[in-house]
C-alpha cells in the first residue's frame, strides 16, 4: 500500500560481475523519475539503437520501422508530425525517446497499439487520431499488455477512448501525462477493464465527456488533475467483480461542458480507498474546492475501505491536491514540445472553470497543429548522444559507445536521455556553508528541496560545506553532495530522523563529498560514488565516502562513478562500522564495502542483492531477510557473515577472503568456487547448497547445530576441511546428488549425525580413509560408498553420538575402476539399523551398541552387512550386537568373536539359523570373551558354528531375552560356562554344551535337553531345565569336580523321562521342586537336596553323599553316605529307603532342639554292613536327653555298625528306642574301669576321623 512518500524500491538481483555485460542490469528502473507499477519496465536496454530520420508513414528510417521489430532504443533525428494512415503496432522491448526529437515529436491520424507486448518505456511524445477513423480505435491501446510506463505522453482525439488498458494488463504506468478532447462516438477520456497494478499519476484529463478515466481494474489514481469532465468525472467498476481503487489527492475542476457528477456509476463492488481528494465545482475562476469525504463514494454506491490495497514495487510519490494542479499545468503532457492544442488544455485549466469545450471532432478545435521540427546536434560516431556531452562523460565521440553501462546498471544513453528529458526543479544549498537542513534560507529561492527536487551541496573554493539532519522528515528527488568542480568537500550528515531519496544520491560527483549516517534512517533508491571531471583532454577523479556508523542505509543500488566509462573502478567507498543496511528491492553493491566493528545487519527483505564492487575489512556482520545476497570478486575480508535469514551466496573462492560464515537460521550457496577455503560455523541451523565444487573450509558446530547439505549434482560436491569439531546434524535431506568426503573432512565427525535424507544423496570419500560417521540415517534411494580416486579401503566408523537411527538406503564399495573395499563398524551405544541390499564386500564389526539389520544371507550375496565372503573374519563381534529383525533366514557367514565379546540377536519375525560353512566361531585376540545369544524371536534361531575358546582365555556363552536359540554344533569346546539369563537355550545334539562347563539358568530360564544326553560341570541358578523329545535322556552334572548349587526345576515333556547324574568330587545342591521321572545317581562328590529330587530312583554310589534338608521324591538305594540337613537338619525320603552293605547314616547332634533326622516315608532297610555315625556338635549332653534321629513307615534290620561319641564321664547313650522309635537317649552309668574307659576313647576317635574323610 502505498505511503506518502518513497517507500519501496525493487530490483532484481544482478547475478553477473561484469560492468559491460547487459544481462547484470535486467531490472533496474525504467529511468529517474519512474514510479508506480510499470516503473520497473526495462524497454530496449540491452538491445540496439534505432534513429528515425524521416517523419513517413512507413518504410526504412520511419518510427513504424523502428518500433516493428523488438529489443530496440529509438531515438530520433527528426522532429515534427508523423501522419499515419493505419494503427502503428508496437513490438516487445522498446525504449522510445520522444525527447530526442529535435522540436519535438508528434503522431496523427491514427491510434497506437501496445496489445499483447511487455516491456515498454515510452516518453515525451504526442499522439493524436482523428475523426476519419473507426470508432472502436482508441488513441493509445493497451490490451493484455504488461511492464509499461508512459511518461508525458499527450494522448488526444480518440474515438472510443483516448487511451485504453483492458483484458488482463498489468503492471502498467501512465504518469505526467495528458488525455484530453475524446471525440465521437464515446468522448471518452480513458478507460481501465479488468486489469490489475495499474498507476495513473499526475496528469490532465481535460475536456473529456466522460471516463475520465473508468477504474474497472486495481488501480493507483494519484495526483491526477479531471478539468472540464462532462457527464462525468471519475468513473466506478461498477462491474460484478472486486476491483480496488486507491484515490489520493486528485483534483476535480469543472468547466462549461459540466453537466454530469465528478464521481459517477459506482457499485458495492467498487473497494474505494479515498484521501486528500477535491472538487471545485463552482466555475468561479479560482482554485477553491472542497474535500470530497467518504460519504460522496458511499452515496454514489461504492464501498469505502480504510487503507490503499495498491502496493507497487516502486512506489508513486504523492503531493498535495493543490499541488497537483500546478504541476499538470507546468509539467504534464509533451511538456517539452508542447503544441497548441495541449497549450489549449492548459490555459482553459488555468481558467479554472471559466473556459474549456468537449469537441465532437478535431476540426471543430482547429485540427492537428502545424510543427516545425529543429536540428539535431552534432552526432559524429551516430550513437545517439551528442559530442558535446560525450567529452563531457569521458565518452569516444568517434566511437559508438553510448550502449556502455553506467555502474548502476543504465547505458550511458539512457543517463544522457534522463537528463534530456529532466524536468525537475534543482535546489543549490549555499556554497561553502553549515546548517541544518531544513535552513529556508539556505536554499536556492528559499525553498527547501522536497521529493519532486533535485538538491546540490557544494563547497566554495575557500571553505566545505556541512548539511545536517538530525531530526524529522526531509526528502529530494536526487541529491548531489560535491557538485560542483573546483570547491572544497561538501558532507551530509544524518544523525536522526527520515531523509528520503527518490532516485540517485551522489556523494563526490564533482568535488569530494561525505556522507554521514550515525543515526536516523537514510533512504535512496541509488548511491553513486565518486566522479570524474573530463576537460581539455584531461579527467579529475573526486572521491565519494560514506561512513555508516549508525542508523540506516536504505538503498537498493550503490555504484562507483569514478573511473572510465565500462571500467568504473574509482570512486570511494561505503565504511560500514555501525548500523544497518536495508535493500529496497534487489541491492547491487557495485563500490567497496568494507566492514569494521561489529556492523550490524544487512536485510535482503526478500529481494535477491549483489555485493561485487569489493568486499573488505575485518569487522562482523548479520545477513537477514529472506532472499539471497551474492559476493563476488576476490576480496580481502577477515571478518565473518552471520546468516541468520534467506541465502548467502559465495560466487567467488576468493569472495570472503580469509573470512568465515555462521549459519543462524539462513543458508550458504557456493556457485563455481572449487577450493573454497571459508570456514563455516553452524550456530543453530542452516544450509550449504552447491554443485560440483571443493568446499575446503572447516565447519563447526555444537550439539544443537542442524546443518542440511543441499546438492543435485551428478559429480561430487567434496567437503575437504575439518568436521570432527561439529556436533550437530549434517543432513541431506533436499539433497538428490553426491556428497564426497577429502583431506581434512575424510575422518568425518564422530560427534555429527549424518542424515542422509530421503531423496537419492550419496555419501563417499575421495580416497582411503576411516571415516567416523557419529550416527548415520538415510532413506532406501540413498547411499554410503567407498573412494572414488583410487581402489583403497574405506572404513566408516559409526555410530558414537550414541544415538538410534534408521539406514534404510544402501552401502557400497568404492567408485574406482578397480572399486576399493568398504568395510563398517558399529560404535557407540545407540542402534544401527540397516535395512538396505548393500553390496560392500569388507568387514561388518559390530563394536558397541546394537547393528540392526533386515536383510542376510550367504556370502557374496547383497544383504543389509553387505556382500563380503562367508569367511569368518568379515563379520566381527567386537563387543557390539548384531540384531536380526527380518524373516527366515539361514546363512553360511562365519563371523568372530574378539575378547571384548558379542551379541546376536535374533528379534524379528523370522528365525536367525547360521550354518555350519566353517568348523567353529574365529576367537582372535587373548583374553576371556562372551558370545550373547539374545533376541525376543521364539522360533528355532540356531548356531551351528562351534563356540570355541581363544588362544588364552575362556569364552562364555550366555543366552537373554525371550526367545529361543539352537546349539547346533557337535564340537562346542568352550570353558567360560553356560549362562542363560531368559528364554530358551536349546542342545540339540549330545553334550551340546560343554561337558566340563558350568551351566547357569537364571528365574524363568530354560535349558532344552531336546532329548539328548548333555553334561555340564557346575550347575546353577533358578532356571527350568526341560527334555520334551525322545524317551528317557540324562543330564549328567560334575563334571571336573565342579560345584554346583541349582534352585531351578529339572522336569520332562509328558511322554519323556529325564535322569539326573552326579559325577566329580564337587558338591551339587539342589534347591528346586523338581519333578522330573528319572532316575538320580549320585556317582561321586555330594548331592545336597534343600528342594527335591525327581520322583525316580535315588542311588547314592559308595563314597558319594546325600545330604539336605528337602526330600527325595522317591525312593533311596545308597551304597554311600547318607548325611541329613545342612547343619542339623531332616531329609526326608518320601518312598522307601534301603542302606546297603558299606552305607551310612550320618547323624549331627548341635542340641536337643537341633540336630539331624531322617524321615523315611516308606519302609527303612537296613542291610547288614550299614553303619549309624553319630556326632556331637556343640552339645553340653545331661542325662534324659533323648533325640529322635529316624522316623519309618516299617523297618527292617539294624545298623550293623554304630558310631556313638564319647560322653563325658556318667553319661552314655541308649539304644535301646533306635529300632522302635528311631530315638536316642542319654542316661547316667557307674564310672567304667580305666581299660574300658580308655578302649571306648580310641574308638569314638576312630569314627568320628571316618566319618570327616568321608564328607
Amino acid at each position: 500500500m502505498p505511503r506518502p512518500q518513497l517507500v519501496v524500491f525493487v530490483v532484481f538481483w544482478l547475478s553477473v560481475s561484469c560492468n559491460a555485460c547487459p544481462r547484470m542490469h535486467a531490472q533496474v528502473k525504467s529511468f529517474a523519475e519512474a514510479e508506480g507499477f510499470g516503473a520497473l519496465a526495462s524497454g530496449g536496454r540491452g538491445g540496439t539503437i534505432y534513429h528515425v530520420t524521416n517523419l513517413n508513414d512507413s518504410g526504412p528510417g520511419s518510427f513504424r520501422d523502428a518500433v516493428s521489430q523488438s529489443n530496440r532504443i529509438v531515438v530520433f533525428d527528426v522532429g515534427g508530425v508523423i501522419n499515419i494512415s493505419s494503427q502503428l503496432a508496437f513490438s516487445n522491448n522498446l525504449t522510445v525517446a520522444g525527447q530526442t526529437a529535435p522540436g519535438g515529436i508528434a503522431v496523427f491520424g491514427n491510434g497506437i497499439s501496445l496489445s499483447n507486448r511487455s516491456n515498454i518505456i515510452l516518453r515525451d511524445m504526442t499522439f493524436r487520431s482523428t475523426i476519419g477513423t473507426s470508432q472502436t480505435i482508441k488513441t493509445v491501446n493497451m490490451t493484455n499488455t504488461h511492464n509499461a510506463i508512459l511518461d508525458h505522453i499527450s494522448i488526444g482525439w480518440g474515438r472510443y477512448d483516448n487511451f485504453g488498458i483492458t483484458d488482463n494488463s498489468s503492471h502498467i504506468t501512465l504518469q505526467n501525462s495528458i488525455s484530453h478532447e475524446a471525440i465521437d462516438n464515446q468522448r471518452a477520456g480513458g478507460f481501465i477493464d479488468s486489469s490489475t497494478e495499474i498507476t495513473l499519476a499526475r496528469n490532465l484529463f481535460s475536456n473529456n465527456d466522460t471516463r475520465n478515466p473508468k477504474g474497472k481494474g486495481d488501480l493507483q489514481f494519484i495526483n491526477n488533475v479531471i478539468y472540464n469532465y462532462g457527464k462525468g468525472g471519475y468513473v466506478g467498476g461498477h462491474s460484478s467483480a472486486p476491483w480496488h481503487q486507491d484515490l489520493i489527492g486528485n483534483y476535480f475542476i469543472a468547466g462549461p461542458s459540466q453537466s454530469g457528477d465528478y464521481l459517477t456509476d459506482f457499485n458495492s463492488n467498487d473497494l474505494v480507498y479515498i484521501s486528500d481528494n477535491k472538487i471545485d465545482d463552482n466555475k468561479d475562476g479560482l482554485l477553491n474546492g472542497r474535500n470530497i469525504d467518504s460519504a460522496k463514494i458511499e452515496r454514489v454506491g461504492g464501498t469505502v475501505v480504510d487503507s490503499p490495497y495498491n502496493d507497487p514495487l516502486i512506489s508513486t510519490r504523492v503531493m498535495s491536491a493543490e499541488s497537483a494542479v500546478g504541476w499538470a499545468a507546468q509539467h504534464a503532457g509533451n511538456s517539452l514540445y508542447r503544441d497548441s492544442a495541449d497549450q489549449r488544455q492548459i490555459d482553459q485549466l488555468n481558467s479554472l472553470g471559466l473556459s474549456g469545450y468537449i469537441p465532437a471532432n478535431e476540426g471543430q478545435v482547429g485540427g492537428m497543429p502545424t510543427w516545425t521540427g529543429g536540428t539535431p546536434p552534432i552526432d559524429t560516431d551516430g550513437d545517439a548522444i551528442p559530442d558535446t556531452w560525450e567529452d563531457a562523460h569521458g565518452l569516444n565521440k568517434n566511437v559508438a559507445d553510448s550502449l556502455t553501462y553506467n555502474s548502476l546498471g543504465y547505458h550511458m544513453l539512457e543517463v544522457y536521455l534522463d537528463e534530456l528529458a529532466d524536468q525537475s526543479d534543482h535546489r543549490q544549498w549555499s556554497k561553502g556553508t553549515s546548517g541544518s537542513w531544513s535552513t529556508v534560507s539556505q536554499w536556492t529561492n528559499g525553498l527547501v528541496p522536497t521529493i519532486f527536487d533535485h538538491a546540490s551541496i557544494s563547497g566554495n573554493v575557500t571553505s566545505p560545506s556541512l548539511v545536517s539532519h538530525t531530526a524529522g522528515e526531509a526528502s529530494a528527488l536526487s541529491v548531489s553532495i560535491g557538485d560542483i568542480s573546483n570547491t572544497l568537500d561538501a558532507t551530509l550528515d544524518i544523525s536522526g530522523g527520515k531523509f528520503q531519496v527518490f532516485d540517485t544520491t551522489r556523494v563526490g560527483t564533482h568535488a569530494n563529498g561525505i556522507l554521514n549516517i550515525h543515526g536516523g534512517e537514510f533512504t535512496t533508491y541509488n548511491l553513486l560514488l565518486g566522479g570524474t571531471d573530463y576537460s581539455a583532454g584531461l579527467a579529475v577523479e573526486h572521491v565519494g565516502q560514506v561512513n555508516l556508523s549508525g542508523g540506516t542505509l536504505e538503498v537498493s543500488r550503490v555504484g562507483l562513478g569514478g573511473g572510465s566509462p565500462g571500467t568504473w573502478n574509482l570512486g570511494g567507498a561505503v565504511n560500514w562500522s555501525g548500523g544497518n543496511i536495508l535493500a529496497l528491492g534487489q541491492l547491487h553493491f557495485n563500490a567497496p564495502l568494507i566492514v569494521s566493528g561489529a556492523a550490524g545487519s544487512l536485510d535482503t527483505q526478500g529481494s535477491d542483492g549483489l555485493i561485487q564492487g569489493g568486499l573488505a575489512g575485518s569487522g562482523s556482520f548479520t545477513k537477514t531477510g529472506t532472499g539471497s545476497l551474492t559476493i563476488d570478486g576476490a576480496n580481502q575480508f577477515s571478518g565473518s557473515i552471520r546468516v541468520a535469514d534467506g541465502n548467502l551466496h559465495l560466487a567467488n573462492k576468493l569472495a570472503l577472503g580469509t573470512g568465515q560464515v555462521s549459519l543462524d537460521g539462513g543458508n550458504l550457496s557456493l556457485g563455481a568456487v572449487t577450493g573454497l577455503t571459508t570456514a563455516v560455523h553452524v550456530q543453530s541451523v542452516g544450509t550449504i547448497s552447491s554443485g560440483g565444487i571443493t568446499l575446503n573450509g572447516e565447519i563447526t558446530g555444537n550439539a544443537s547445530s542442524v546443518l542440511d547439505i543441499n546438492t543435485s549434482t551428478a559429480g561430487n560436491f567434496t567437503l575437504g576441511g575439518n568436521l570432527s569439531n561439529f556436533a550437530g546434524v549434517i543432513s541431506f535431506a533436499t539433497s538428490t546428488g553426491n556428497v564426497r568426503l577429502n583431506s581434512a573432512a575424510g575422518t568425518g565427525s564422530a560427534l555429527a549425525t549424518f542424515s542422509l535424507g530421503d531423496q537419492t544423496a550419496s555419501l563417499r570419500t575421495a580416497f582411503g580413509t576411516t571415516v567416523h560417521l557419529g550416527a548415520l540415517s538415510g532413506g532406501i534411494n540413498t547411499s554410503l560408498r567407498g573412494a572414488t580416486n583410487t581402489a583403497d579401503e574405506v572404513t566408516y566408523v559409526i555410530g558414537e553420538k550414541n544415538q538410534n537411527t534408521l539406514f534404510a538406503g544402501t552401502i557400497g564399495d568404492g567408485l574406482f575402476t578397480s572399486p576399493g573395499k568398504v568395510s563398517i563398524v558399529k560404535s557407540g551405544t545407540g542402534s544401527l539399523s540397516l535395512t538396505g541390499p548393500s553390496s560392500f564386500t569388507g568387514v561388518t564389526t559390530a563394536r558397541q551398541g546394537t547393528l540392526e539389520v533386515s536383510q542376510l544371507a550367504d556370502g557374496s550375496i547383497a544383504s543389509s552387512i553387505g556382500a563380503a565372503t562367508s569367511d569368518a573374519h568379515n563379520l566381527v563381534l567386537d563387543g557390539g550386537t548384531l540384531r536380526y529383525v527380518g524373516s527366515n533366514t539361514r546363512i553360511d557367514r562365519g563371523f568372530s568373536l574378539t575378547e571384548n565379546g558379542g551379541r546376536i540377536d535374533a528379534s524379528g519375525i523370522g528365525i536367525l539359523e547360521f550354518r555350519d560353512n566353517v568348523s567353529s566361531i574365529a576367537t582372535p585376540g587373548i583374553g576371556n570373551r562372551e558370545l550373547i545369544l539374545a533376541g525376543t524371536n521364539t522360533g528355532w534361531n540356531s548356531l551351528e558354528l562351534a563356540i570355541v575358546d581363544g588362544t588364552s582365555g575362556q569364552t562364555t556363552l550366555v543366552k537373554e531375552d525371550a526367545g529361543t536359540w539352537r546349539l547346533l554344533s557337535h564340537g562346542n569346546s568352550y570353558m567360560g560356562g553356560t549362562t542363560v539369563r531368559a528364554g530358551t537355550l536349546i542342545g540339540w545334539y549330545e553334550n551340546s554344551l560343554p561337558i566340563d562347563g558350568s551351566l547357569t539358568l537364571e528365574s524363568g530360564a530354560v535349558f532344552d535337553m531336546n532329548g539328548a544326553n548333555q553334561s555340564v560341570g557346575g550347575l546353577f541358578g533358578q532356571g527350568q531345565i526341560v527334555t520334551n523329545s525322545n524317551t528317557a535322556r540324562t543330564l549328567t552334572v560334575g563334571s571336573g569336580n565342579a560345584n554346583g548349587d541349582f534352585g531351578g526345576t529339572l522336569t520332562q515333556g509328558a511322554t519323556q523321562t529325564l535322569n539326573l547324574l552326579k559325577i566329580g568330587q564337587g558338591t551339587l545342591r539342589l534347591s528346586g521342586e523338581n519333578n522330573y521321572r528319572g532316575i538320580t545317581h549320585v556317582e561321586q562328590g555330594q548331592l545336597i537336596v534343600d528342594g527335591a529330587t525327581g520322583t525316580g530312583l535315588t542311588t547314592i554310589d559308595s563314597g558319594a553323599i546325600l545330604g539336605g534338608t528337602g526330600r527325595v521324591a522317591g525312593d533311596l538305594m545308597t551304597l554311600g553316605s547318607v548325611s541329613p540337613g545342612n547343619s542339623p537338619g531332616t531329609l526326608t525320603i518320601t518312598g522307601q529307603a534301603v542302606f546297603a552293605a558299606g552305607s551310612e547314616l550320618l547323624i549331627e547332634i548341635e542340641s536337643n532342639l537341633l540336630y539331624d533326622r531322617l524321615l523315611v516315608m516308606g519302609d527303612l532297610h537296613l542291610d547288614p554292613g550299614s553303619s549309624l555315625i553319630v556326632s556331637l556338635t556343640g552339645l553340653a549332653p545331661s542325662a534324659g536327653e533323648s533325640f529322635d534321629i529316624l522316623d519309618w513307615q516299617s523297618l527292617q534290620g539294624e545298623f550293623t555298625n554304630v558310631s556313638l561319641p564319647q560322653l563325658p564321664t556318667g553319661l552314655s547313650f541308649d539304644l535301646t528306642s533306635l529300632y522302635t522309635t528311631g530315638t536316642l537317649t542319654i542316661t547316667a552309668v557307674p564310672e567304667p574301669q580305666l581299660s574300658f574307659a580308655l578302649l571306648s576313647y580310641f574308638c569314638v576317635l576312630w569314627r568320628t576321623a571316618r566319618r570327616q574323610r568321608r564328607k
